[in-house]
């Protein structure tokens, strides 16, 4: 008896996951439990890219599409200019994905400046902006940091260069970008052959690798990862997270061994402070020890992951169109010669 009703419960919720709500945009219906999965994969294998996926959507259901993908949350794609900026400017659609995934990369609860939303994210990104403006994030007087940098990156390729075709950037790029930032955030700027560094950038990016733009399997269906933990992932994916957290846990504690009272010689310093400060009032703190090796998580991956993918970019069609390289090596010297680093102050030159 209580089998049968058990059953009939499953039936009803897998019925009702189904279901599309009575105004939820137009799309393609799906199937039980996993949706719209296997629509956008044959899609995916058809077109190649995600957002021809969405273009092709928009196509057959007009500007707003809905979709189902899994147990998560619905996914609604927005086409076309009118639609997209209207999105853009209403307060409903500031909020942040809360799928699981979005939680355990931060230990079960979304923290940080990417995936969080509200008050946790107004505070923590006032915080962040606040602090590293104060260091010099987004001044002048950031320029001979980030030139400095340059050079050096332009070395490492010519090292690389002299042993050989160069067939991966992504370490010494990375290196490179990282450096401006973390001599902000932590203070400190790293070798290129740093072992510890190496391995996190290693895993940040097989991280962003192993997923796409729609979340990947443990969003859709989570539930997995109590069946076959190893077959999707899930595995491989706790032990990788556990080893960037490890690398900026420590990083936090060396500054909180070293630090000062009253002496502040980067963001994570005065984070520290903050935190002190918070949570010695009576009030609701959205500052503690998790969220702060979360925000510089956040800054290290977005940070380095854009900024290094577009200077690969421009490296890249630099070495394939070669009539352009040649033009703006022309310009370089034309204008600056050889004994002069470009900088902004020559963009109108």
């Amino acid at each position: 008896m209580w089998f049968i009703i058990i059953c009939l419960v499953i039936i009803f919720m897998i019925l009702q996951s189904w279901r599309r709500p009575s105004k939820f945009p137009p799309g393609p219906h799906g199937l039980p439990l996993v949706g719209n999965i296997f629509d956008v994969k044959r899609l995916v294998n058809e077109t190649k890219y995600y957002s021809h996926v969405w273009c092709r959507l928009a196509d057959i259901y007009g500007p707003i599409v809905g979709l189902k993908l899994g147990t998560d949350e619905p996914l609604i794609i927005v086409s076309g200019r009118d639609a997209v900026v209207e999105m853009l400017n209403r307060a409903e659609f500031d909020g942040r994905p809360t799928g699981f995934a979005f939680r355990h990369r931060t230990g079960g609860v979304r923290r940080g400046v990417i995936f969080t939303d509200g008050e946790v994210w107004r505070a923590q990104r006032r915080f962040t902006l606040k602090t590293l403006k104060e260091f010099g994030f987004g001044k002048v007087s950031m320029e001979n940091v980030i030139l400095s940098d340059a050079v050096a990156l332009t070395t490492a390729i010519e090292s690389l260069a002299a042993s050989g075709p160069i067939k991966n950037l992504h370490n010494v790029t990375s290196v490179a970008v990282l450096n401006s930032l973390w001599t902000l955030v932590a203070g400190s700027r790293y070798e290129l052959e740093n072992p510890k560094l190496k391995e996190t950038l290693s895993i940040t990016n097989d991280i962003v690798r192993s997923t796409n733009v729609t979340g990947g399997i443990l969003t859709h269906l989570p539930i997995l990862r109590h069946v076959v933990p190893g077959l999707i992932g899930f595995t491989l994916l706790n032990q990788r997270l556990a080893r960037v957290w490890q690398f900026f846990k420590g990083e936090v504690a060396r500054h909180k061994q070293t630090r000062m009272h009253g002496e502040f010689r980067d963001f994570i310093d005065v984070y520290l402070a903050e935190m002190n400060t918070e949570q010695s009032k009576p009030t609701v703190s959205y500052f503690d020890e998790e969220q702060l090796i979360s925000v510089v998580r956040d800054l290290f991956s977005a940070g380095v992951e854009t900024t290094k993918n577009t200077i690969g970019f421009v490296i890249t069609y630099l070495a394939v169109r070669q009539d352009v390289q040649g033009k703006v090596h022309e310009e370089i010297e034309r204008i600056l010669g050889r004994e002069i680093l470009p900088c902004l102050a020559h963009r109108n030159r």
